[in-house]
């Protein structure tokens, strides 16, 4: 009798324990009495945060989700700070645009984590664009010509990308 009631505990909370680590919830967090270390372009709203890691998640159900999204920067534009990257959970980036280049960020951002206000939608990126993209992270000519050479093959998929019209460092 006391191994049934020690193993129906045990299965207990292994189940609790398995529905707190289900990775498929999108994380929200409070964006209530926020204080970051530095603001860009627009006041940051006030709502429910979205980890990056729920991005994709949402975007499987939508073309455009507006949000406030919460991650680690990735990159920054060389340049001049007018776009940067995020990862997304299956590795791929995620290129995040500044609304009417309103508003730039400094290269120091790389590695910090920030909020974004504004929204995430699907793009399949032009040649073209991929180009100034490379050549603003400071890619040689050789760098973008190969991307030619690839997309000439191989045209770019449907990606996420994010327009900001605020941007908080945490």
């Amino acid at each position: 009798m006391q191994t049934v009631k020690r193993l129906t505990c045990f299965f207990s909370i292994l189940a609790i324990l398995a529905a707190c680590t289900n990775s498929s919830k999108v994380q929200l967090h409070s964006a209530k009495n926020l204080r970051g270390k530095a603001a860009y372009g627009d006041s940051i709203r006030e709502g429910s945060l979205v980890d990056i890691s729920g991005v994709q998640t949402i975007m499987q159900k939508s073309d455009k989700a507006d949000m406030l999204l919460i991650g680690r920067v990735e990159d920054v534009c060389k340049e001049k700070g007018c776009w940067m990257t995020m990862k997304l959970t299956d590795g791929t980036e995620m290129r995040v645009t500044f609304k009417d280049y309103g508003f730039f960020v400094p290269q120091s951002l790389k590695g910090k984590q920030v909020i974004l206000n504004g929204f995430a939608y699907h793009q399949t990126p032009s040649l073209e664009q991929e180009k100034h993209y490379a050549a603003d992270a400071g890619k040689t000519e050789a760098e973008i010509q190969e991307i030619q050479e690839i997309q000439e093959i191989h045209p770019a998929d449907k990606q996420i990308a994010f327009e900001a019209n605020g941007v908080v460092v945490l």
